[in-house]
């Protein structure tokens, strides 16, 4: 059976498409767009992300409607904004800054590399950094400046029989 030039180049076609299938899928898991500092990323459920240095993020930082995610760093909730830096993803503490929260929503902050999370239930903090939770060791778990208070809730604490 012999095929016309045009059906051997479509068959040609159809292999090259189906093998370049894979490549495709993993270039667009990696790509990234340089964002400058002050872009605000904003949820569908209204959670406020804004970048507080340039830096490089992920085509697409959103896991779902309610969370930005980029790298190690994911922060979820409703009707909150928060700014991150570098120091967000790169430094011990973490770090977050211009936190603001109504009182209909929270706001979630983890980063997995350090298997660190907060939750700001309500509030606002011009600073908020969350250390290591060794709780008895003599050293601060987490250090904040607000203005009119901030109610945080934390998980990942070690079970130690003690209420605070």
């Amino acid at each position: 059976m012999s095929l016309s030039p045009r059906a051997g180049l479509a068959v040609v076609a159809a292999i090259l498409l189906l093998g370049a299938a894979p490549i495709t899928v993993v270039v667009a898991q990696s790509l990234t767009h340089q964002s400058s500092a002050g872009v605000t990323y904003e949820t569908t459920s209204g959670v406020e992300v804004t970048l507080g240095d340039q830096r490089d993020v992920a085509a697409v930082p959103f896991a779902d409607d309610q969370t930005f995610a980029d790298k190690n760093v994911t922060i979820s909730g409703s009707d909150a904004a928060v700014e991150i830096d570098d120091a967000t993803y790169e430094q011990t503490p973490l770090t977050v800054r211009a936190v603001d929260v109504q009182s209909s929503g929270s706001l979630t902050v983890a980063r997995t590399d350090l298997g660190r999370e907060v939750t700001v239930v309500e509030g606002d903090a011009n600073l908020l950094q969350v250390r290591d939770f060794a709780v008895g060791n003599g050293s601060q778990d987490i250090g904040y400046d607000s203005d009119t208070g901030v109610t945080i809730r934390l998980t990942g604490l070690p079970s130690v029989g003690v209420a605070a």
